[in-house]
């Protein structure tokens, strides 16, 4: 299909259109990385700005930054620590496994 619009026909996005590929993250977790240690490759995820962990989560256990061998281990790492989240939200002592 021909597009018949002049080149002086630049469309206008306003400051406060949302950009059309983003979406509202749904992880209180960033996205995994690779990074190395002594060689190897470690798996690591960390939280996204903005989700600081509380000095409750803190004592409880939970870490603002998860490291595991391999994908699949960081992956159970970060359903863990959202499970232990989730108890301490409900009014648990975040030792629910």
């Amino acid at each position: 299909m021909v597009d018949k619009r002049s080149p002086g026909d630049i469309p206008r996005i306003d400051a406060s259109d949302p950009l059309p590929a983003y979406q509202e993250p749904s992880s209180r977790w960033a996205t995994p990385f690779i990074t190395y240690r002594d060689g190897s490759p470690v798996h690591t995820v960390a939280l996204r700005y903005g989700c600081a962990l509380s000095s409750r989560e803190r004592a409880a256990g939970l870490s603002a930054q998860l490291f595991a061998d391999t994908a699949e281990d960081l992956q159970r790492l970060i359903e863990r620590e959202d499970a232990t989240r989730a108890a301490l939200l409900r009014g648990g002592n975040g030792d629910e496994s």
